[in-house]
């Protein structure tokens, strides 16, 4: 092999390897961003919501019955795994 040609294939490959170094810290940066620090209030008031459209429609107090979660805020308490 030609040593310009060994020269720019190491170039490429560094480059290959920053691009993945950056790649994965824009995504620890952005998770870190976007993380959820008032899970408690979230949760507070979801079960207010619950229980407000439970008397409303169904009769009950329940914070719990007939609710679902569902979208990010829910994945990301998934990946955190329990308390």
């Amino acid at each position: 092999m030609h040593a310009l040609t060994a020269l720019c294939l190491g170039h490429q490959r560094a480059q290959q390897r920053e691009a993945t170094i950056s790649r994965a810290d824009d995504f620890k940066t952005l998770f870190s961003n976007i993380a959820i620090d008032n899970e408690d209030t979230i949760a507070l008031r979801y079960g207010e919501v619950t229980r407000a459209c439970n008397l409303q429609f169904r009769d009950t107090d329940s914070r719990t019955a007939n609710s679902l979660q569902v979208g990010s805020y829910v994945w990301i308490g998934v990946q955190k795994g329990p308390r």
